[in-house]
């Protein structure tokens, strides 16, 4: 190691410093802060939440020589299902997630506008024989949620910004690009209809709004969307099928805090869709079992 690396690394790192507080005066600044205590407003950003960044990971892996290779496109429900798809489809099928071998834990595929973003990145040089593929529960979220970064732009990055709210229009706009890029990369395509999101019990907290009434303004928009000749994955009718409808019904093992408003599954839940999904890609695919 140079001397001049190991001074650099015995340095104390300089601590961050708040943009807002360079931007105002420390009696706005203060008045501001208030205001964000007395409205529960976050003092730190949640930039990091799964989904909400521009990280679209890393190029995939090699493709197999023997087995259909596939790429599952998803969000934070496809990271909770996938783990138990890989091991079903094991030895049938070289299925690789968005973001490269090992990105299940760490790249979400948010909403179509990042995923149209990262497309290119996560389908590489390669055709696919599928590519199974979701967005719509980061599309759906109330920007009104996010209200408090407006009144400071310069606070916030322009690419968090993008990744708000996607209307439905253009979300329809967008699966349609969507599948246009797809077919030059992949020889099937199915799209994985958007899972429930559980009704709001009192108290509930749903903070980004979300609500199973846009969840089914959402995939019908998508499912308008879709061309002729690409498959669909109901994976919602899959959730509904396993909890009830409305869902979920009292008691359902799938999801694990209805006080919260959760849109995520227990590891019953998530293993009913790895099932469900696993079949799907199967039949996509021609293989019997």
């Amino acid at each position: 190691m140079k001397v001049s690396d190991t001074a650099a690394a015995g340095r104390k790192k300089a601590a961050p410093r708040c943009a807002a507080a360079t931007l105002l005066p420390p009696s706005l600044l203060f008045a501001v802060l208030l205001a964000m205590y007395a409205t529960g407003t976050p003092l730190i950003s949640k930039r990091a939440h799964v989904g909400m960044d521009l990280d679209c990971g890393d190029a995939p892996g090699p493709f197999s020589e023997t087995l259909p290779n596939a790429l599952f496109i998803g969000d934070s429900i496809a990271n909770g299902y996938g783990p138990r798809l890989l091991e079903l489809l094991d030895g049938e099928v070289a299925l690789q997630h968005c973001g490269g071998v090992d990105s299940l834990a760490d790249v979400n595929g948010g909403n179509t506008r990042k995923g149209l973003r990262c497309l290119d990145a996560w389908l590489g040089a390669g055709t696919w024989d599928l590519v199974h593929f979701n967005h719509g529960l980061w599309d759906m979220v109330d920007r009104e949620h996010t209200r408090w970064w407006r009144a400071f732009p310069a606070v916030k990055k322009k690419t968090w910004r993008e990744q708000m709210a996607v209307p439905l229009d253009e979300y329809r706009r967008n699966i349609e690009t969507y599948v246009d890029i797809l077919n030059a990369s992949a020889r099937r395509i199915m799209f994985a209809t958007t899972t429930p999101v559980p009704r709001c019990v009192p108290d509930c907290t749903n903070k980004h709004k979300r609500s199973n009434e846009k969840t089914l303004q959402y995939n019908a928009a998508a499912l308008a969307a879709l061309p002729a000749g690409v498959l669909v994955d109901d994976i919602y009718a899959a959730a509904v099928g396993y909890c009830g409808d409305p869902f979920p019904s009292n008691g359902c093992a799938a999801v694990p805090t209805l006080a919260k408003g959760d849109i995520h599954f227990t590891d019953a839940g998530s293993a009913n869709l790895a099932i469900n999904v696993s079949r799907a890609i199967r039949r996509a695919l021609g293989i019997t079992r």
